[in-house]
């Protein structure tokens, strides 16, 4: 009967090693995935920048005629300045991971500029 409970033992550690090994792999590939989002910039439809959110940084835009003044701060990204004529785009306000998933673009149609929120990955 001891032979047998012994055994049982070693069957049980085994299994818990186990589950700590594929805990800890799992663990080790979800650590070492990029889940920083990217702010993309795009004028006339083409990518003209890509910056990571969570750095923060000043890009000016260079539009159909004219110029908007990208700002990154704390993980937001905002347009701080921009000679079009409404300036819908400085008024949007910022967009971050926590705006409603409807409003994570900001847009400049006179100058053919749109900014947006895209995951990153490595």
């Amino acid at each position: 009967m001891a032979e047998k409970d012994k055994r049982r033992e070693i069957r049980l550690m085994l299994a818990l090693l186990s589950l700590v090994l594929i805990l800890l792999a799992v663990y080790l590939i979800l650590g070492m995935r990029d889940r920083g989002e990217l702010v993309v910039v795009e004028v006339r439809g083409k990518v003209y920048a890509t910056l990571p959110l969570d750095e923060d940084a000043t890009l000016r835009i260079e539009g159909d005629g004219g110029y908007n003044l990208l700002v990154i701060k704390d993980g937001r990204a905002f347009i701080s300045d921009a000679d079009c004529p409404g300036h819908d785009c400085v008024r949007h306000g910022a967009i971050s991971p926590d705006t409603p998933m409807n409003l994570r673009m900001i847009s400049c149609l006179p100058h053919s500029v749109v900014i947006y929120l895209k995951e990153g990955g490595k």
